[in-house]
């Protein structure tokens, strides 16, 4: 959540004031291509990263020649209206 904060407050320090110069400088149109080319890069890096999880996810191990996948369900407890809460070491 740190990080998340951390380079939420850096991105809002350099796009704002950089939208702003281009503003500036050109016509309102531009700004939304500004915005629009850096969104379309943000999604081909999500994309990216997203494909190489996948892939190293999906690679055999040194140990064995199969991937095992194990889901840990997380302990819950029933409440009076039928719904679950987490419950584990946070909560």
């Amino acid at each position: 959540m740190g990080a998340y904060t951390a380079f939420l407050d850096v991105a809002l320090a350099v796009a704002s004031p950089g939208l702003g110069l281009i503003a500036g400088t050109t016509d309102l149109s531009t700004v939304f291509l500004a915005s629009t080319l850096v969104v379309l890069c943000a999604a081909a890096i999500a994309v990216r990263l997203l494909y190489a999880r996948s892939t190293v996810r999906s690679m055999p191990t040194s140990r064995s020649t199969t991937t095992t996948t194990s889901i840990t369900a997380l302990p819950a407890t029933s409440l009076r209206n039928g719904r679950t809460s987490y419950s584990g070491p946070i909560g």
